[in-house]
């Protein structure tokens, strides 16, 4: 339950309410951003404002330039707090020593506290070793270290504090810190005894085959369900140590294991097979971004045939026409697999594996009117029920592919609730367009979200979309950017959509050659509709009346409510 905010003794409440965000559902949270002491007509600190008698599950420190003093009281009332679970501090540009000093007598002292993340912080080597001492003592169950650098990391100092750790800790997050296989090696000795630790994410970390070696061979005394190694130069060799560490695990125990962007190929798609079918337990896998190409994409499939796998990426990974259809398990609920290089035939083959899919992603896979064809089939089954989201983009099917899709979605006897549709860069032209019209027609209560961003849509395309959502209120956000639409389509955007439509909040119309006739259109729209539309962001983009639409919005933004937040973006 929120709670009443103490009464302001003078100016500064007004000053801290422009960089204070309450937030009480779920979790009461309190976050202070770019707050700036020195400014203040008061001293009256803002701790005794905010913090005497709130109950807030978390505290945010976003940036603030707190001296020693006003932090220090800061920290006193969080040790008092018996409230606050997580600490954020990120950004933080303060007196060094001193105040990093209240923050570790926080960190000793706070018993409520389980939570600590560290962003961007710029502290120095003695301060940080402070923090690691009081890190030591404490009983978190969860500390990450975000986005910090070799001079500003003494990695010593805090992987002997998270050695000393053993009975809490579950999560530990090192992202971005770019600390090489030299700083992994020390971490992997530091984890040997974290009896309770369950999620591990090095992200971005430069891991490295050393690095990986390293932690092959602490996995092995671990109880990890969750492992993030994303983007870290693993290559086969690194994905190999890692593999043949988790192997000898014990306790086959692991959920979620992420190694996307690591440069894997064949050789590393293989061992990714094996740790597959040793995983009895794993429900969500990411491997997108290693080129392991098509025969380890028949193992990884195989593999995946005997688990209980739900959420599978497997994007930019060269799996081509029998690689990709091999990995789609039945059990598979999300399934990203753009850049494949499946062609139509792994589309078709696709086709028929659908049952139980609720995300699609299919992007830039050289599918044409064939494959397109062959996936309509496939959509048309009533064992196709659960698509929610599904991405088409950038593949080399025109109208009539476009329209079998679309048409076997509208016609079978038990639709899927499709919510969100990414039609990008597929040429379906104004024939393809109408069939999308009347797609959005008959999906007056689940479609949230239409992509259809460089589809060659002409004035008559637009025409039967605006008139589709006039009629069939249900869409939040529409793309229909960089099509030759003209002025004559984007007065048909203006009337039929922004001056008809409650729903619609983000509206995308970048060059669609409007011209000043098209962008006064728009202008007048948004002027008549006023408060009542639920438009919140529009996106514009066309040269030829830039000019005219700045200036008319200009003077429309003095005449709207201040309810109405419209966000224009030329690109």
């Amino acid at each position: 339950m929120q709670r009443e905010r103490p009464a302001p003794e003078n100016d500064l409440f007004q000053l801290v309410c422009n960089c204070i965000s309450f937030v009480t559902n779920p979790d009461p949270k309190l976050i202070i951003a770019n707050f700036q002491p020195q400014a203040a007509p008061s001293t009256q600190p803002i701790s005794d404002l905010f913090l005497a008698g709130a109950e807030f599950a978390s505290l945010v420190l976003l940036d603030p330039s707190y001296e020693s003093p006003q932090l220090a009281k800061l920290c006193g009332l969080i040790q008092r707090d018996r409230h606050i679970s997580s600490l954020t501090i990120s950004c933080t540009r303060i007196q060094l020593q001193l105040a990093y000093q209240s923050v570790s007598v926080a960190l000793m002292n706070t018993i409520s506290l389980s939570s600590v993340t560290f962003d961007k912080v710029i502290i120095d080597q003695h301060s940080f070793r402070a923090i690691a001492d009081a890190l030591s003592c404490s009983s978190l169950r969860s500390i990450s270290f975000l986005n910090s650098t070799p001079p500003m990391m003494d990695n010593d100092a805090i992987f002997r504090a998270v050695a000393k750790l053993s009975r809490t800790v579950r999560e530990i997050a090192f992202v971005c810190n770019f600390m090489d296989s030299n700083g992994v090696s020390g971490l992997a000795e530091s984890l040997s005894g974290l009896s309770e630790l369950r999620e591990l994410r090095l992200s971005f970390d430069n891991i490295g085959e050393n690095g990986a070696r390293a932690l092959g061979r602490a996995f092995p005394k671990l109880h990890l369900t969750v492992i993030d190694l994303s983007d870290n130069w693993l290559e086969d060799e690194g994905v190999a140590e890692i593999v043949n560490g988790l192997l000898l695990c014990r306790e086959k125990a692991l959920r979620s294991l992420n190694l996307t962007g690591n440069h894997a190929e064949e050789s590393g798609g293989m061992h990714i097979a094996k740790l597959i079918e040793a995983s009895p337990c794993l429900t969500n896998l990411d491997i997108s971004r290693n080129s392991i190409g098509e025969d380890a994409g028949l193992a990884v499939g195989k593999a995946l045939a005997n688990t209980q796998i739900r959420e599978l990426n497997v994007s930019s990974c060269d799996l081509g026409p029998r690689g990709l259809p091999a990995v789609l398990a039945r059990s598979i609920g999300i399934f990203c697999a753009a850049r494949n290089g499946c062609g139509d035939a792994g589309a078709e083959a696709i086709a028929s594996r659908l049952e139980g899919v609720l995300v699609l992603d299919l992007g830039e896979n050289m599918i044409s009117d064939s494959g397109a064809q062959a996936l309509a089939r496939g959509l048309s089954s009533t064992k196709c029920s659960s698509l929610s989201v599904f991405s088409l983009e950038h593949n080399s099917f025109g109208p009539a592919g476009a329209c079998a899709i679309l048409s076997a979605i509208i016609s079978t006897a038990n639709p899927p609730p499709i919510s969100s549709l990414n039609l990008r860069d597929c040429k379906i032209c104004d024939t393809g367009t109408r069939e999308l019209a009347r797609f959005i027609s008959t999906r007056t209560s689940s479609l949230v979200s239409v992509c259809a961003e460089n589809c060659g849509i002409g004035a008559a395309g637009a025409k039967d979309i605006a008139e589709a959502l006039g009629e069939h209120d249900s869409v939040k956000r529409l793309n229909v950017s960089e099509n030759p639409m003209g002025a004559a389509g984007a007065c048909c955007i203006a009337d039929g959509i922004i001056r008809r439509t409650k729903k619609m909040q983000k509206l995308s119309m970048v060059n669609i050659g409007m011209k000043i006739e098209g962008a006064a259109a728009i202008v007048c729209a948004i002027e008549a509709r006023g408060g009542e539309s639920g438009l919140r962001e529009i996106c514009l983009g066309d040269s030829d009346c830039e000019d005219y639409v700045r200036k008319a919005l200009l003077g429309l933004k003095s005449r709207l409510s201040p309810a109405v937040e419209i966000k224009v973006v030329f690109s």
